[in-house]
């Protein structure tokens, strides 16, 4: 039996914690939030995860806009003044994932004026890009920053070979209005691969109780199974089986 073997003891847990998965796209917008969640690690099914875009991030599509940038409560804004600017930035999470919410801390002490920001979604061959919104403001804000989050309904899973993914964000300004914005956050859940058609171990056949798991700790190169062509479900697994496993599911250490 080869260390590699200790996926088993993986596969067992990844059933516990296995999520569903969805598929048209929708948007729900949830109530104002003080402030950004706390995400889980990247790893796991059970917690969401974060990639974090900072103001900086966005480019302006229009290089004739001016823009500036304040200190607002500790966190850094852009803001624009006298003309409406569209800023995006692609984004990447992990492939397979499920984008399941998008937070944005902005700032806007207009009633006219507006904030507004839509998830792009497009093909990376080219052709029509699809639009999601996200959260927007309808009137001044109080006390004026808020961060707010929009819930995918139902998520998005992400094809990072087909697709390209990027934010957009829309500062409608008008003279005074100072509408800014300080900080994206996109949160994403992992999910285990789908069962694959055929089998690659012998002893786990398609209607294997543990098939799918065994099929993705293979297919991600962590089990070569025991020898034989098999995996061998039932056998013990070593602490010298399961650190293995773990260091090369988890991509350990790195020092530094």
């Amino acid at each position: 039996m080869t260390l590699r073997t200790g996926a088993r003891w993986l596969a067992s847990l990844a059933l516990a914690s296995l999520t569903g998965t969805s598929a048209a796209l929708a948007q729900t917008a949830s109530a104002p939030a003080a402030d950004a969640p706390s995400p889980g690690p990247a790893f796991g099914t059970a917690s969401l995860s974060s990639v974090t875009l900072g103001p900086y991030a966005f480019s302006p599509v229009r290089n004739d806009v001016q823009w500036d940038t304040s200190f607002i409560d500790n966190n850094v804004f852009v803001f624009h003044t006298g003309i409406s600017s569209l800023r995006e930035t692609t984004f990447e999470v992990p492939n397979g994932a499920l984008i399941e919410q998008v937070g944005i801390r902005f700032c806007d002490s207009s009633d006219t004026a507006q904030f507004t920001s839509t998830l792009r979604i497009e093909d990376s061959s080219g052709g029509p890009a699809g639009f999601i919104p996200l959260v927007a403001s309808t009137m001044a804000e109080t006390p004026g920053c808020v961060y707010r989050t929009a819930t995918l309904a139902p998520s998005i899973q992400v094809d990072n070979a087909a697709k390209v993914y990027s934010l957009e964000l829309i500062l409608d300004t008008t003279a005074g209005s100072n509408i800014a914005f300080g900080h994206a956050r996109i949160l994403y859940r992992l999910q285990v691969s789908p069962a694959p058609q055929t089998a690659t171990f012998g002893d786990v056949p398609v209607d294997h109780q543990f098939f799918r798991f065994v099929e993705a700790l293979a297919a991600a190169g962590i089990t070569g199974g025991c020898g034989g062509g098999n995996f061998c479900p039932n056998n013990p697994v070593t602490r010298g089986q399961m650190a293995a496993f773990l260091s090369i599911a988890l991509g350990l250490h790195f020092p530094g």
